[in-house]
């Protein structure tokens, strides 16, 4: 088998991640041509497959309940099938480079036993020559984490008055700190690309160019206007919650239910996402200081003060209200269903 030098994309989550991969997928051919290759067998659109087969030693993992591989018969078979999938896929290419995109490995490997697991499976494969990261502001990432759980209506984690609260102890998906010296042990720190998403998201030359300038790419003729998952309403992401929490959604009817309602209300209200007011945001962040200052120090240098700074200007509308008081009222949200069928 080929001996390729691999580049890994790691996320995080909401970093335009999912747009970058479709993004990729769509230049598999031309990628190829330029002697690249994005592996179509480890899942679309991200390589999640690998990921869930480093799991060999943690039966009980999330990943593993999630792909009903808790049995380890079904899981070595699973797993088998992966690397013989790739291994021909990487045959058939004939390239000497290839690129691995997956944003779980930072959220569900949080133990470094289990991103040294990961290294050693694509270690198989070839030489880790790059890591990149993104990183993003924990409120907006938070705020986007909001979104999608409501989006599944799996709300679990957050607290629908107040989804920026000020937590006991920093759940690990947040750590950033802690993240990038799991990753920096595992693999080096001299491989690591670590990157502030917003830097790159609204400066120039766009995060898909931007991204190929990182992970050592050839450049892609592909619009650099990504188009991230759209974001919910601001004035009925409440309401939304609210119906998810009141429903029995693990059951199939009720989901499907959901599911249509969901659909049919984004189809009414198109409007921007939630926003939380400064103040919030600010106490929010407050919290991660000390450990954004310390990655700072080792990644940014330059960075004066904060690693992200105060709370960007760019997507604020004062005439706008906040979460949750933005929210439209029950008797409007219900006539507009009336009144459109």
């Amino acid at each position: 088998m080929r001996n390729l030098n691999i580049i890994l994309h790691v996320g995080t989550e909401k970093t335009g991640t999912t747009s970058l991969q479709h993004a990729l997928q769509r230049s598999y051919a031309g990628l190829r041509k330029k002697n690249w290759l994005f592996p179509k067998s480890l899942g679309a659109p991200c390589h999640i497959k690998l990921t869930v087969s480093s799991l060999g030693q943690v039966p009980n993992h999330a990943l593993r309940r999630r792909f009903g591989l808790e049995d380890p018969e079904a899981f070595n078979s699973f797993s088998k099938n992966v690397t013989e999938e790739l291994a021909a896929e990487i045959s058939e290419a004939q390239c000497d480079n290839m690129l691995i995109s997956d944003e779980h490995i930072n959220s569900y490997l949080l133990q470094p036993e289990l991103i040294a697991a990961y290294k050693r499976m694509l270690g198989q494969y070839g030489d880790i020559r790059k890591v990149v990261i993104y990183l993003r502001r924990q409120d907006e990432l938070r705020i986007g984490l909001f979104g999608e759980a409501v989006k599944g209506g799996n709300l679990s984690a957050f607290d629908i008055r107040n989804p920026l609260p000020i937590f006991k102890k920093i759940p690990p998906r947040l750590n950033y700190l802690k993240i990038v010296k799991n990753l920096s042990e595992a693999f080096g720190e001299d491989r690591l690309v670590v990157r502030l998403y917003g830097d790159v998201a609204h400066g120039k030359p766009g995060l898909i160019q931007s991204f190929c300038e990182d992970a050592g790419l050839p450049q892609l003729n592909i619009d650099n206007d990504i188009k991230s998952n759209q974001a919910i309403d601001g004035r009925i992401i409440r309401i939304l919650a609210e119906l998810a929490l009141s429903m029995n959604l693990s059951d199939p009817v009720e989901k499907a239910k959901y599911k249509r309602i969901l659909a049919h209300s984004r189809s009414l209200y198109t409007g921007p996402g939630m926003m939380m007011s400064p103040h919030i945001r600010r106490f929010f962040m407050s919290q991660f200081e000390s450990l954004n200052r310390q990655l700072a120090e080792i990644y940014f240098p330059d960075k004066k003060g904060d690693l992200f700074g105060d709370i960007p200007l760019h997507g604020l509308d004062a005439s706008r209200q906040y979460y949750p008081d933005a929210t439209i009222p029950w008797t409007e949200f219900f006539l507009s269903f009336i009144n459109e069928n």
